[in-house]
């Protein structure tokens, strides 16, 4: 099954329509072809039938030519795919392909060169020796690969398959896709190379130069060295930090494919050359062949053996474009000056190619060069915590300077530049949704539609069917996306692990992705979650904390439960659920009673630390059911998460209703709402009401409003901690009164309550605290019955709601101290500095302590 990925020399004159074929590839209409206007690309059939008939028997390995001996064509080498995988996943298989003469990768220095030089593309016979990939280039370059699939293969068991792969997002193998301006030539003025290819090739050597110096930070230490350090072993790589090291290999069809002589090209041999009335004849005479488009001198301007080679590299296009280890550039955009050419997404051949690259790659192997952002990120790229602007021109530097401009240090806090290059991929598409879609493309006629629509049959069916793994991580696929995919799954024989992750796949397409993964007996993970071993009923315990399968990975788990007999205790927290699923699982878990958690707590368990897990509301409603009546649990440390005022209301009532707990920590949960800016990666200023404090998202009492209810009846509870939480007004007023009034409480927000109640202390020191609005109001509660108190420092506390990041005033808490001033006799010493007091707060202090002979204030 192959695929004439190029066949459609993509040229589309300025003001005329084009005429293509598979033969010239460079874009002029055949005598094959019918003359009428056309949309598209063209090809005619006879041509293609060679594409759509099975693939020819692997002959044996021909040596590559010399590496300066360019125009001599090659035997093709038909070397099979290794025993159980597919040409589109086997490295050897592509390495064969680059590696036979049919095509050549060419160096993309070369092409920084060119531009330098004001110099347009060549024709692959006009490439000087230098310009061209060696087969030692081509061999070192399969190192690369190897060493990333070694490191894939040894380290996936304990590292998620991301964190693993920083190499990967830049290999050696660049494949570009993008439309020509002209009939015989893709790039008349040379705007495509400077504007769009250029800077591209600038920025990946940046990348590749920062991974192969070893200036890349990753968790766990593992990339924090070289690729070649982190994987000689296994692979013997051979990347060394300098310009060859650095350097990669791009197919362009006009200089990796014989191609016909641009300067041969009569545009007066054209139908649009001709008067209306002299077309006719003309037309019907390219379709008898007895003129050709371009005229005979540019027909006839390939030899035989070039003829040959480019057939023979044609049929295996496919395997460029769809592979799972080459980079695919789509050259989306189309420059300036050229009106009458025919935008990339209009047309229908290069929907084929995109079609084919976005099968099975893994998500960061699909950049669209055209985008907004991609254009904006080239021209001008400010790293995350950094004041310089990055401008990639398309120059070549050297390797010392490329990596200190490299951008990419981790997958998902500072992915840099190749996170705004990023394509927006569609799912696989099976032919029947390929053919609905291609309705809107542009093509010649119907006997061109046929050929597209058989191409992409053969070609999806092929692909698909010996595909293993498949990443379509942080594409930000929907709902309806998931239905796409879940068209796809079926014809994915071999499949055995997909990733979905981090996208919003929910509802019906949801549903139907999950059934249809479910269905598989061949898959064995599924968004992190191991869907073999669940289906052989081989676990007692499962963890799945921070896998981050989402909703969609629920519905499979929900799907697998039933049948896990052994299955005692889960941990399912921490991976984005939606309150659907988890109602779903709560009901799943009522009716299967072995199953005594979904948040990995054991019987017998004394603390459940859940400190910085990455929780949020809906973790909240796991996990209150369970700690409700758990009768062992006496500390709870839930610090550093976000729950929110949603999380804070699920757990309101299982704090109150559970006899075992004495310690619960809620520190920094963003439990009314709001929380300070540099918590997030992002910190742009929003339209909240908070955001000129310092503060995003919107306030919210009720949560704590319900966490005041709980302890104000608690009869385990002796110490709480809900400091960096923002809390002001009512919800302060209403914590701190419920504390007040429970004499059960001995610690709150690190305020020795128990101590204090009972008159122990002379000096009470509780700076950098941060006990909060909440802890003054406490404190000052309590102040009256201290009558050894003589010493009191709250320095640095947020007394007032804010501190040097911001936050929103709130004078209750410095009020109060205030109130307990007066009426305190015993202290002599206060110290409430750097609580950003106003002169209100500041002249309310002063006052109380003015008729305090000796008194010392610290404000």
């Amino acid at each position: 099954a192959t695929v004439v990925a190029a066949l459609q020399g993509r040229g589309q004159p300025p003001d005329a329509p084009t005429f293509t074929s598979i033969q010239g590839m460079v874009g002029p209409p055949q005598p094959t072809l019918n003359a009428a206007p056309a949309a598209d690309h063209d090809a005619p059939l006879d041509v293609l039938a060679p594409a759509l008939a099975p693939e020819p028997a692997p002959q044996p390995i021909a040596e590559p030519a010399p590496a300066a001996d360019h125009a001599a064509p090659c035997p093709a080498e038909r070397v099979p795919a290794a025993p159980g995988s597919s040409k589109y996943t086997d490295l050897e298989t592509l390495l064969s392909f680059a590696l036979s003469g049919d095509v050549q990768f060419v160096k993309a220095s070369y092409y920084l060169e060119l531009k330098r030089q004001g110099r347009v593309f060549p024709t692959r016979q006009g490439l000087p020796p230098e310009a061209c990939a060696s087969a030692a280039d081509v061999r070192r370059w399969g190192n690369e690969i190897r060493a990333t699939l070694a490191l894939r293969k040894k380290y996936t068991e304990w590292r998620e398959e991301e964190e693993i792969q920083h190499g990967a997002r830049f290999p050696p193998f660049v494949v570009t896709s993008y439309a020509w301006l002209s009939p015989a030539h893709p790039d008349p003025d040379g705007r495509q190379l400077g504007e769009v290819l250029a800077p591209a090739i600038e920025w990946y050597m940046s990348e590749r130069a920062r991974y192969i110096s070893g200036d890349v930070w990753a968790v766990n230490n593992l990339a924090s060295t070289s690729l070649y350090s982190a994987a000689k072993d296994e692979a013997k790589l051979a990347a060394p930090f300098t310009p060859d090291g650095i350097d990669f290999g791009i197919f362009l069809d006009f200089t990796s494919l014989w191609q016909k002589d641009p300067a041969k090209f009569d545009a007066s041999e054209t139908p649009d050359a001709k008067s209306t009335s002299e077309r006719p004849s003309f037309e019907q005479d390219l379709q008898a062949g007895r003129k050709f488009f371009g005229g005979a001198a540019y027909e006839q301007s390939r030899t035989e053996e070039e003829k040959a080679s480019f057939s023979r590299a044609l049929q295996s296009m496919d395997l460029l474009y769809a592979h799972q280890e080459t980079m695919v550039w789509r050259m989306t955009r189309l420059v300036d000056g050229y009106p009458h050419a025919k935008p990339y997404g209009d047309r229908g051949w290069p929907f084929f190619e995109t079609s084919a690259a976005h099968y099975i790659k893994r998500s960061w192997l699909n950049l669209n060069l055209g985008s907004k952002t991609a254009v904006g990120a080239l021209s001008g790229f400010k790293p995350r915590n950094e004041e310089r602007i990055i401008k990639f021109e398309g120059v070549a530097r050297a390797p010392e300077d490329l990596a200190e401009q490299g951008t990419y240090f981790h997958h998902t806090g500072m992915p840099g530049v190749i996170a705004e290059l990023k394509d927006q991929r569609l799912p696989p598409l099976v032919p029947e949704e390929f053919a609905a879609r291609a309705e809107s493309k542009a093509l010649t006629n119907g006997k061109d539609k046929q050929v597209l629509l058989d191409l992409q049959r053969t070609v999806s069916t092929t692909v698909l069917a010996g595909v293993q793994e498949m990443s379509f991580v942080r594409l930000g696929w929907g709902g309806d996306d998931g239905a796409l995919l879940a068209k796809a799954l079926p014809l994915c024989h071999t499949l055995r692990i997909l990733d979905v992750r981090y996208n919003n796949i929910s509802g019906d397409g949801a549903a139907q992705l999950a059934a249809a993964v479910l269905a598989m007996p061949s898959i064995e993970s599924f968004n992190n979650i191991p869907v073999k071993e669940m289906r052989a009923d081989s676990f007692i315990t499962l963890g799945l904390t921070h896998k981050n399968f989402g909703g969609v990975g629920c519905l499979v788990l929900a799907g697998l439960l039933p049948v896990m007999a052994s299955l005692t205790s889960s941990d399912l927290l921490g991976n984005n659920l939606g309150p659907e699923t988890v109602s779903m699982l709560l009901k799943l878990k009522a009716e299967k009673p072995a199953l005594v958690s979904l948040c990995g707590l054991n019987p017998g368990q004394t603390e459940a630390n859940f400190a910085s897990g990455g929780l949020g509301p809906v973790d909240a409603q796991v996990l209150a059911p369970e700690l409700a009546i758990n009768a062992s649990l006496t500390s709870l440390l839930l610090q550093h998460n976000s729950l929110g005022a949603e999380g804070a209301k699920a757990l309101a009532p299982a704090l109150a209703a559970n006899a075992s707990l004495t310690s619960v920590s809620l520190d920094g949960n963003r439990l009314c709402g709001v929380w300070d800016k540099d918590e997030d990666s992002d910190s742009d200023d929003s339209d909240d009401d908070d955001a000129r404090a310092g503060k995003k998202g919107t306030y919210d009492a009720t949560g704590i409003n319900a966490i005041a209810d709980a302890l104000r009846v608690s009869a385990s509870l002796t110490s709480c901690d809900v400091r960096r939480n923002s809390i002001s007004g009512e919800g302060a007023s209403q914590l701190a009164a419920a504390v007040l009034a429970n004499t059960k409480i001995e610690k709150f927000n690190e305020i020795p309550i128990k101590e204090m109640r009972a008159d122990l202390l002379t000096k009470l020191e509780l700076p950098d605290e941060g006990i909060g609005v909440e802890g003054g109001l406490v404190v000052a509660g309590l102040m009256p019955v201290m009558a050894s108190l003589t010493e009191l420092n709250l320095s640095n506390n947020k007394l007032c709601g804010v501190d040097y990041r911001g936050g929103t005033y709130d004078a209750t808490g410095i009020n109060a101290v205030a109130d307990a001033l007066r009426v305190n006799t015993s202290l002599t010493k206060l110290d409430v500095r750097y609580n950003i007091l106003d002169d209100e707060a500041k002249a309310a202090i002063k006052e109380a302590v003015s008729s305090k002979e000796g008194f010392e204030l610290l404000i």
